[in-house]
């Protein structure tokens, strides 16, 4: 099974408004506020748009600093349901990529692992949010955090239920 995705910068005309607010911190209660002001196009049918924006880190009990967090965010597609903005934490994914807690193995470079987790929300967009209907294929292949972090360029290949699903829609949601 194939699929053919081709990634494009949205031209001039439609690409009114280039900067977003700067937040340090980038909370969900504040992320509407923020990508609302600089999205100029949304999906239809004819055509899909992922809005995504690069973002600094998530919350500072979640930006994988290294004093003692248990967690980090490396992205979100926040309301997985609706025709949203993607964020990705630039700063915690150096940080996590850095700053790796697992002794055991090596996360894969800071360049892959940054395409890897905008592919990853960008298909949340699709296949809904962690703990949602398993038929979407939303646990397993680059939809798991492990095969992000430590995975073969295989594991994070779409897997064909995942195809599938996204064959079937009109658009992101």
């Amino acid at each position: 099974m194939a699929a053919c995705l081709r990634v494009q910068q949205l031209p001039a005309a439609y690409d009114l408004i280039d900067n977003a607010d700067f937040v340090h911190n980038m909370t969900a209660q504040i992320s509407g506020n923020v990508s609302t002001a600089v999205r100029n196009v949304y999906s239809d049918v004819d055509f899909w748009v992922i809005h995504t924006i690069g973002a600094y880190e998530e919350a500072a009990s979640n930006d994988w600093d290294p004093n003692g967090e248990a967690s980090s965010w490396l992205g979100w597609a926040y309301q997985c349901g609706a025709d949203k903005s993607n964020f990705i934490f630039y700063e915690t994914i150096r940080d996590r990529q850095i700053n790796d807690t697992d002794p055991t193995r090596d996360p894969v470079d800071q360049e892959t692992l940054t395409q890897r987790v905008v592919l990853h929300e960008a298909l949340h967009r699709f296949l809904g949010e962690h703990g949602g209907d398993p038929a979407t294929g939303v646990s397993e292949g680059i939809m798991l955090y492990d095969v992000a972090l430590y995975g073969t360029a295989e594991q994070n290949e779409l897997t064909p239920r995942q195809l599938r699903v996204i064959q079937q829609q009109n658009r992101p949601e």
